[in-house]
């Protein structure tokens, strides 16, 4: 039982991690740059709403790198990025992982789904502050706040606290540092018989 809510959080927070990730606003805030990569650690704790039960402690590994440049099939250069859970040792795995093809334009960032794909998803604006709002596929996002942050990469400063917004009204909170990109992330689910805390954490990185 415990790993299928697991696995669910997972899913969650990747499909808002890939959704997510470029959304910052150009080469000031997120890299594209070949051989970038972030290794991320993230801490899953799963309180019962019956506290005679055990609390549920579990670790999950995941990277993110830019491979390679590409051209796409409409003729646009775009940044191929591999994402996924890995085991400890950041080799990719079975469980999860992917690639987009991510294209930065003059007002807004779009990902591909594949090399032949015509037309891009919209991924967010290229400029953003505090205040600044948009969607991307079913999410809603918000910055709300510049704070310092602290990871076992680091202290980072002034990153972007994004809120992101899901289908399920669930609300993931993502610190972006410029320069640096995605350096912390935590999702809270409160069910009807657990609450799930997922604190996932930017360990090692290089920005070429």
């Amino acid at each position: 039982m415990f790993k299928k809510i697991i696995f669910a959080v997972i899913v969650v927070a990747i499909v808002a991690t890939g959704c997510s990730l470029f959304d910052f606003g150009g080469g000031d805030l997120m890299p594209l740059t070949v051989g970038s990569y972030w290794n991320m650690k993230s801490t899953v704790i799963i309180t019962p709403v019956d506290t005679t039960d055990t609390v549920t402690v579990d670790y999950l590994y995941s990277r993110s790198e830019i491979t390679e440049k590409v051209t796409l099939g409409n003729g646009k250069e775009a940044s191929a990025y591999k994402s996924g859970m890995t085991d400890s040792l950041y080799v990719f795995d079975t469980l999860y992982s992917g690639i987009e093809y991510l294209v930065k334009e003059d007002t807004a960032y779009f990902s591909y789904d594949s090399l032949s794909q015509a037309t891009g998803d919209y991924q967010g604006p290229v400029k953003i502050d505090i205040g600044t709002i948009w969607n991307s596929g079913t999410m809603k996002f918000e910055v709300t706040a510049k704070e310092d942050v602290t990871v076992p990469a680091g202290t980072f400063k002034n990153a972007y606290k994004v809120a992101m917004i899901t289908a399920a009204n669930d609300t993931i909170w993502q610190w972006i540092a410029p320069g640096k990109g995605n350096v912390k992330q935590l999702l809270i689910i409160e069910g009807s018989t657990h609450k799930t805390e997922m604190t996932t954490e930017l360990m090692a990185y290089e920005v070429k």
